[in-house]
């Protein structure tokens, strides 16, 4: 007869969630993730199968909690606008590092790269079409009169911004360049 789990699933992959981010896949072995998730390392193979599957259900878990039902808010209203934007943006000047490690998970593991999962790859193309189509309708609502080229030049360097504002973050950056590159991404979108 099987044992039942006397924890409860979600709790512990918000923690292994926490500990990858930190440090990466490569960054954490089992024995660390089942201390971090307060489960012998059984029980780690038992409910997630290997580390690998443990690190993409982690990643979409991320992105579920923090992207969809979080940051990403402002970019799912109906009819998007360049108020979006700067409600999506100015979440940025935030300074959550007393919660939760620096950067984005998901634009972390696009910059490291070492895992070539296809699960993993499957929610980093969740997110960039996330934000690229968000960003895209911005852009349109902004220059109705311009052609597909202009308005995917746009998408792309807002895009871009938005990674490099991300791995500054992830690096230290003061709140003042935060709200430079916030300024400039406006002014690319305007």
């Amino acid at each position: 007869m099987p044992r039942t789990k006397d924890y409860s699933e979600e709790v512990v992959l918000a923690k292994a969630m926490i500990a990858f981010w930190e440090a990466g896949m490569n960054g954490v072995t089992t024995r660390d993730l089942s201390k971090v998730m307060g489960i012998n390392q059984y029980s780690v193979y038992a409910s997630f199968i290997s580390k690998k599957d443990l690190f993409a259900k982690a990643l979409e878990y991320y992105y579920d909690k923090f992207i969809e039902k979080g940051m990403g808010r402002p970019l799912l209203a109906d009819k998007l606008g360049i108020q979006n934007l700067q409600k999506f943006l100015n979440q940025f000047t935030v300074d959550n590092t007393d919660k939760f490690p620096r950067g984005c998970f998901i634009c972390n593991t696009m910059v490291d790269d070492t895992n070539k999962d296809k699960k993993v790859k499957k929610v980093i193309e969740r997110y960039q079409v996330f934000i690229m189509s968000a960003f895209e309708k911005i852009v349109q609502s902004q220059h109705p009169e311009k052609d597909t080229a202009f308005i995917k030049n746009k998408t792309q360097i807002l895009y871009g911004s938005l990674l490099g504002l991300i791995v500054r973050k992830r690096h230290g950056i003061e709140k003042e360049d935060v709200i430079g590159y916030i300024e400039q991404m406006m002014s690319i979108a305007r």
